[in-house]
């Protein structure tokens, strides 16, 4: 038995009658369990990890990595966490490393991999599943697999096509999906035997950035970097996808998430400085959310009741400290919703490589432009409002949380 299961019991009691006597509202950023629920952020431009507890959207603590010994060019890019809140994970591009931190974000073990990027959860298995970086020019056709209680044991499978990098499982963990940078192909493997198809998209290079399961398994959605568009495929049985539908979205569309209830998929678009919000019923864009928090939006997680949605924001081009400023002249005065016509053309072509080979920096980060901090928006689902921006480090990317999405 934990020894410390008592006194975490203690606590919860405690925790919950406080809640219930001195809050009010629908924030369930405390579970059953009495653990807190938070949010990573990977700093990729200043090696460091910051976790936010969601109940106060606040910079609880910063894992400074180079502390650790790491370069403070390691890269971090993405960060999940166990659904218990029990340990967390981050890829280091540069370090060709993954990491995995307990509860009292200590490093407790890692795993080598030739630059990891994206990575994925097993729902029910005690597996961590790990892409490539789109830094990676020319990485193995491998994924990564590896057992989340010995990352040592690592082992690389087979999918058959350059560049994998999005990364995404179903809800039951019946198929792990990637797909690739640099063709339009796709596959779903079976996490027991290893084994799947390939789909392809016909039709122009999408560079296919990141996918995500809708709730139910029954769909996909990947965002293609080159096209500005949603694809949409249907799952099947075995595990194969087919195109149903080609959503038009915002320039360099990142990081998509499904709304809890499947409804809705949100989704960053990296340099239209939008965020759009697409109904899955009728495969269309209903809101295009614009605000100066968006600068290079990029990574995207959701609170456990779907109330919050968290992007965060490269800003290495935006002037953030404008922003605050404009933002806080306009708090009590009708919101801080504002009109940013111009943003789509106020950024060039950041983050778009059509050959890839250039990533030999940041992904997509082009370091002329200094060292700003990044941002966290946090969006209210229900107004899709933007109501609190949270200062990071430098250039935030991948983020993630103990839920499983």
């Amino acid at each position: 038995m934990n020894p410390y299961a008592p006194m975490r019991l203690l606590s919860a009691l405690f925790l919950t009658v406080s809640l219930f006597a001195f809050t009010v509202g629908s924030s369930l950023a405390q579970d059953a369990t009495g653990e807190r629920d938070l949010l990573y952020v990977a700093n990729q431009g200043e090696a460091s990890v910051a976790i936010i507890d969601m109940s106060t959207h606040e910079v609880i603590e910063t894992v400074d990595l180079t502390a650790l010994g790491f370069s403070a060019n390691a890269s971090p890019h993405h960060v999940i966490a166990e659904p218990d809140g029990s340990a967390w994970y981050v890829s280091l591009i540069t370090e060709n490393t993954v990491l995995k931190f307990n509860a009292d974000n200590e490093l407790v073990d890692r795993a080598t991999m030739e630059a990891p990027g994206l990575m994925s959860l097993h729902p029910t298995e005690n597996t961590l599943f790990i892409a490539r970086s789109m830094m990676a020019v020319n990485p193995p056709q491998r994924i990564g697999m590896a057992p989340r209680d010995d990352l040592g044991a690592l082992e690389e499978v087979d999918v058959f096509f350059d560049r994998p990098h999005a990364l995404a499982i179903t809800a039951e963990g019946a198929f792990v999906y990637t797909a690739s940078l640099a063709t339009n192909q796709l596959i779903g493997l079976d996490p027991e035997s290893l084994r799947g198809d390939l789909s392809t998209v016909d039709g122009a290079p999408h560079v296919i950035v990141q996918l995500a399961a809708s709730p139910d398994g029954r769909q996909m959605a990947g965002t293609g970097q080159l096209t500005g568009t949603l694809l949409l495929f249907d799952v099947a049985a075995d595990g194969r996808l087919t195109l149903t539908d080609e959503v038009a979205v915002g320039a360099q569309p990142w990081h998509p998430i499904y709304s809890p209830d499947g409804r809705h998929i949100y989704v960053p678009n990296k340099q239209s400085n939008t965020v759009s919000v697409v109904d899955v019923e009728q495969r269309a864009v209903t809101h295009t959310m614009e605000h100066d928090a968006f600068a290079e939006p990029h990574g995207a997680a959701l609170s456990p009741d779907g109330r919050h949605l968290y992007i965060s924001n490269n800003h290495q081009r935006g002037m953030m400290e404008d922003m605050m400023q404009d933002m806080a002249a306009t708090a009590g005065q009708g919101g801080t919703h504002g009109d940013h016509s111009d943003h789509g053309n106020d950024h060039g072509d950041h983050g778009h490589h059509s050959n890839h080979g250039d990533h030999n920096g940041h992904e997509g980060h082009d370091h002329s432009t200094g060292d700003r901090p990044g941002t966290i928006a946090v969006i209210d689902t229900e107004t899709l409002e933007v109501v609190q921006v949270i200062e990071v480090g430098v250039y935030p990317t991948g983020i993630g949380t103990r839920q499983w999405q």
